[in-house]
């Protein structure tokens, strides 16, 4: 099944710091920002606890927020409006269709970002 909200936030807040990993949000809400480089995961659904697909979003100051979906999706202006001004990485998709792993693949791509930095995660 896919990876839930609880099954994230466990995950995250066990492996990062606080002030590397803001936490898991639905699509209308979004953590502030603060001045350290981080990382979160969005739902593409506002409800709670729907799980209906997760993104990861990079955020390093002084930088755009890099958008990771696993679909390879930009945001348009009827989908995720509210994430177009963000960069987003390499267009290669990096799930199946039918694959619930986009939890899993985007606190993978928090370690990247956090591990090997902004250029490296870019190209995921």
């Amino acid at each position: 099944s896919t990876t839930s909200t609880t099954d994230l936030e466990q995950y995250g807040y066990r492996h990062f710091s606080p002030l590397q990993f803001q936490g898991v949000f639905p699509a209308n809400k979004t953590p502030d920002r603060i001045q350290h480089r981080s990382f979160y995961i969005q739902n593409t659904s506002s409800e709670p606890g729907a799980n209906a697909h997760w993104l990861a979003v990079a955020r390093q100051p002084g930088e755009r927020d890099l958008l990771f979906d696993t679909f390879a999706r930009p945001p348009s202006a009827t989908w995720l409006p509210h994430l177009q001004h963000m960069e987003t990485t390499d267009p290669d998709v990096n799930q199946e269709e039918h694959s619930r792993r986009c939890g899993q693949l985007c606190l993978a791509f928090g370690h990247v970002f956090l591990n090997h930095g902004r250029h490296v995660a870019a190209m995921c």
